[in-house]
């Protein structure tokens, strides 16, 4: 072999290795969002996980974008004491369940069936107490998204314009988790039975590529998430998930059996005046950028 025949092969060898196919496995890669910007409210025995869920990603909102909702009462200063802290949380999470009284408005909370629908619609009713949340506590702060399965009439809701009627998509989930959007899931026993609430704070799946972003095709493997019936908060639980049939499937941890996301609920700040002008300047420019800061692995503060 000639000295030039094997520089050739030199040349040509790491050109053939990154033309080769990626290895069969992958690596599981996740996405979380950091566990301690969530509020830790628990479920009471009168089963108000909506409520306690809710509060828990409002607690995440105020924690992660106080330019936005640090003047705002999304969280509101229940016992006038100065600061936003454990108690108001609670207090929080009980009128959200029951019901609150702003200025001349008597609002009902989302076990006291607000939307007036006979039989009770716990999701009707969990997206309708929220809408009032915000219009109260938040206004114009906020964009929503959702999708919510066999509710073809949702997009009638009040501010249900943004729903799809479908079983949340893993695609969907990815999209507003990586935006560093809030969610809440609501979910039901695939045998049948009683719903749970929970707040989705990260996402994992087997990274064919490795660039640690989730992309079609590829398998999802778990979720994470922020569970009111959980009585130890140092990290979320997890639970290893399946997609059959269009819907995602996932092993719950409280009973081991497999439940189902029939729900999905997303909260997004609206940039503050200033983003939007630096967005404006570099759009012109040709720049394309990320308004949320991330790490590689989650959400920046």
């Amino acid at each position: 072999m000639s000295v030039r025949t094997s520089l050739a092969h030199v040349v040509l060898l790491p050109v053939l290795l990154l033309l080769q196919p990626p290895p069969a496995w992958a690596a599981i890669e996740c996405f979380k969002k950091p566990f301690d910007k969530y509020g830790h409210v628990p479920n009471t025995d009168a089963g108000i996980c909506a409520a306690a869920a809710t509060i828990n990603s409002f607690v995440y909102l105020r924690n992660t974008y106080p330019g936005i909702y640090g003047n705002t009462n999304i969280v509101p200063d229940w016992n006038k004491d100065g600061e936003i802290d454990e108690k108001d949380y609670v207090e929080s999470r009980d009128k959200i369940a029951n019901g609150w009284t702003y200025g001349d408005k008597e609002r009902k909370g989302i076990y006291s069936n607000p939307s007036g629908s006979d039989p009770k619609q716990p999701d009707q009713d969990w997206w309708l107490t929220k809408m009032y949340w915000f219009d109260d506590f938040a206004p114009g702060t906020t964009i929503f998204d959702g999708q919510v399965y066999g509710r073809p009439g949702a997009t009638k809701w009040y501010k249900g314009d943004v729903l799809e009627d479908k079983y949340p998509e893993w695609s969907f989930l990815w999209k507003q988790i990586y935006s560093c959007e809030d969610v809440e899931l609501g979910i039901y026993p695939k045998d049948g039975g009683v719903g749970h609430a929970i707040t989705l704070t990260g996402l994992c799946w087997e990274d064919k590529d490795g660039d640690k972003s989730w992309d079609p095709g590829e398998t999802p493997n778990k979720i994470l998430y922020a569970d009111p019936n959980q009585r130890d908060w140092k990290a979320p639980m997890e639970g290893l998930v399946a997609v059959t049939g269009g819907r995602i499937e996932f092993k719950w941890w409280q009973d081991e059996k497999i439940w189902y996301i029939d729900h999905a609920w997303s909260e997004s700040p609206i940039p503050e005046p200033a983003s939007v002008i630096v967005w404006s300047v570099l759009a012109i420019l040709g720049i394309t950028v990320t308004w949320r800061q991330r790490t590689d692995r989650g959400c920046g503060s």
